[in-house]
């Protein structure tokens, strides 16, 4: 829990705090009716105040889900080097050490950085293709690594993996990989490839 959501949880119990003390003073002390539906008034005022605050933890916890899912299936995809043209991803760094990340399917914020040892620059595959077309050095262009569909249903995740080249039949290939949540881990259903030109 944040700093925020902390405070914002303490005011909210002192607020039910007050409301409490009043209607148990006004329901057993007091003999005023009016008194009884004004702090009922009051009373619901807040809790419905308080339930149109959005609740922060929501948007970090999708993200984080989708972010671990999406590490998973590229663990997945790498394991032994099973994703096809995987090498071509390495044959040239731009950015330091880092392979060049991207998605159609996906906000940028989702995509992971790192994972392990790999390191990740995200572009846009327009971005990333003039980057390469523009360098005259090139010598063997590299690949970038493409989340190419993610869908998710019920617990199940569906996530393509894929070194995919800019430059007409570069080589490249895919790894579809299905998995489920359960408790905190994720488990491999199935994992298939395909090669592309």
């Amino acid at each position: 829990m944040t700093q925020s959501e902390d405070t914002y949880v303490k005011i909210l119990f002192r607020y039910y705090s007050n409301v409490l003390e009043q209607v148990t003073v006004a329901l057993f002390v007091s003999h005023n009716s009016m008194k009884v539906v004004l702090v009922c008034n009051l009373m619901a005022a807040i809790i419905t105040i308080s339930c149109q605050h959005p609740d922060v933890n929501t948007p970090s916890v999708i993200k984080n889900d989708t972010t671990e899912a999406i590490k998973f299936a590229i663990a997945q995809a790498f394991f032994q080097d099973d994703l096809p043209a995987i090498y071509k991803l390495s044959q040239k760094f731009y950015f330091q050490d880092s392979i060049l990340f991207t998605t159609d399917s996906l906000p940028f914020s989702i995509l992971p950085d790192k994972l392990d040892t790999l390191q990740f620059k995200k572009l846009s595959r327009k971005e990333i293709c003039d980057l390469i077309k523009k360098d005259s050095n090139q010598g063997e262009p590299p690949n970038f690594l493409y989340v190419r569909n993610f869908s998710k249903t019920d617990s199940v995740y569906s996530i393509n993996i894929n070194s995919v080249s800019c430059l007409p039949f570069g080589g490249g290939g895919g790894c579809y990989i299905e998995f489920v949540k359960r408790k905190d881990s994720f488990v491999l259903l199935h994992k298939g490839y395909t090669n592309s030109n």
